[in-house]
């Protein structure tokens, strides 16, 4: 965030640079840090912890200002710079490469623990748009695509509705059956 001059960018909120928060970070006096204390993480001029949000989206460790640990796996470089990992992979051991993947990303999957590659979840499972694999061979669908689902049929009614419209004829026509039985045995003694 763009913070006037007396404040300061800490995990991603402008405060007063003063008191306590003075000492997270050593201002330049134009509304941003110019490096921060123990292990946080100097990032786009702010300081930002590495064992919360927003900090540890980007970097899990960092030291004299800079991130040693990325959050993607991988190590930052000399300068705090983190490498990408390849767009299948969530986390990875290393950057660029499909084959090195630790987790995936969303809407992909692994079948095995070791470093892999990602296969994406609708050339498993057609339609899927999200899901896991639960062993070696087979995967469970978390999200499909609209109307891919099990909860739709051909008529576009769901399953809900059927079951809601079901139990509607079965008390018509029980109240129906009733009524006769009623109408021909009470009636037809009188």
């Amino acid at each position: 965030p763009t913070c006037s001059e007396t404040q300061v960018p800490i995990d991603g909120v402008c405060v007063q640079n003063t008191g306590n928060r003075a000492a997270l970070c050593t201002a330049k006096g134009d509304g941003t840090c110019a490096s921060c204390v123990g292990g946080d993480l100097l990032k786009d001029g702010g300081c930002y912890k590495t064992d919360r949000l927003p900090g540890k989206s980007v970097c899990t460790t960092a030291s004299n200002s800079k991130c040693t640990k990325c959050a993607n796996g991988l190590n930052a470089d000399g300068d705090g710079a983190c490498g990408n990992c390849h767009p299948t992979c969530a986390t990875c051991s290393t950057a660029e490469d499909p084959n090195k993947c630790k987790t995936c990303a969303t809407g992909y999957y692994k079948t095995s623990n070791s470093d892999g590659p990602c296969m994406k979840c609708s050339e498993k499972i057609s339609g899927c748009k999200q899901c896991v694999s639960s062993s070696d061979s087979s995967v469970i669908c978390l999200e499909s695509e609209v109307g891919t689902g099990g909860s739709t049929n051909r008529s576009g009614l769901s399953t809900g509705a059927i079951a809601g419209i079901s139990v509607a004829v079965i008390v018509v026509v029980g109240g129906l059956v009733g009524f006769l039985c009623w109408w021909f045995l009470c009636r037809g003694k009188a």
